[in-house]
C-alpha cells in the first residue's frame, strides 16, 4: 500500500475492501396487458433482469423483455429487478409495473356465412369491437354484430377502454349459397335461414 508520498508500507493484518456500484435507472412503460410484452432498458450495462412474482410477469434475464402473465380484475403490480453484482450494495434497482387483465373471452358463433350476420358478445361491459380485415368481415363497434363479406378468416377484437387491453378471436367466414360462385359452399351455409340476415348499414354502424 502506498501513501500520498509514494512510500510503501507493509501490512501484517487483513485489509478489508468494500466494493460498491450504482445500478442506474430502469426505463420503460409502467404497465402491460396480460399476454403482451414490453421492453425494459437500463442506463448501466452488464446486469441481469428478473421479477419478484413470475405468476404476474416474467422477464428475459438478458434482453429485458417483460411479458404480462396474470392479473386480478383491477390489475396487479410486479417489481422488475435489475442486478449487476448480486449481494453488492447499490448494484440492484427495481421498477414497479402494473399488469392489466384482459377482457372476458368473446362469446358467439365461430363462423358466419358471407352475406349474413352473427352477434358476438363479451361479459366485460363498456368495450368496443373491431375487425382486422373488413374485406372479410365487418363488425359494429358498439353492437358486436359481425357480417361476413367474403370467404376467409378474420381476427375480431374486443377492447376494454379502461385498461386499453384487447382480447382477440379468429372468426371464419364461409361462402354463402346465394353467392354467384358456388364451387364450394360450407355445409352450414347451405341453409341461409339459420344465420341472421345481413342488416342495413344503420344497424351495423357503431
Amino acid at each position: 500500500i502506498s501513501n500520498t508520498r509514494g512510500c510503501k508500507t507493509t501490512c501484517n493484518g487483513l485489509v478489508s475492501i468494500t466494493v460498491s456500484c450504482r445500478a442506474g435507472v430502469i426505463s420503460g412503460s409502467d404497465n402491460v396487458c396480460v399476454g403482451q410484452t414490453i421492453t425494459m432498458t437500463e442506463s448501466v450495462a452488464g446486469g441481469t433482469w428478473s421479477t419478484d412474482n413470475i405468476a404476474v410477469g416474467t422477464i428475459d434475464p438478458a434482453t429485458g423483455v417483460l411479458r404480462g402473465i396474470g392479473a386480478l380484475p383491477g390489475g396487479t403490480w410486479v417489481n422488475v429487478i435489475y442486478e449487476i453484482t448480486p449481494g453488492t450494495p447499490g448494484c440492484r434497482t427495481t421498477k414497479a409495473v402494473l399488469v392489466k387483465p384482459l377482457p372476458a373471452p368473446i362469446s358467439g358463433p365461430p363462423s358466419v356465412c358471407s352475406e349474413y350476420c352473427i352477434t358476438l358478445t363479451d361479459a366485460t361491459v363498456g368495450g368496443f369491437w373491431s375487425s382486422a380485415d373488413v374485406s372479410v368481415g365487418t363488425i359494429g363497434s358498439a353492437t358486436g354484430v359481425m357480417c361476413g363479406v367474403a370467404a376467409g378468416s378474420v381476427d375480431i377484437s374486443y377492447t376494454d377502454p379502461t385498461t386499453s387491453c384487447s382480447i382477440t378471436r379468429t372468426e371464419h367466414c364461409a361462402r354463402s349459397a346465394s353467392m354467384a360462385s358456388r364451387r364450394w359452399v360450407a355445409p352450414f351455409c347451405q341453409k341461409p335461414a339459420s344465420p341472421q340476415a345481413k342488416p342495413s348499414a344503420a344497424q351495423t354502424s357503431p
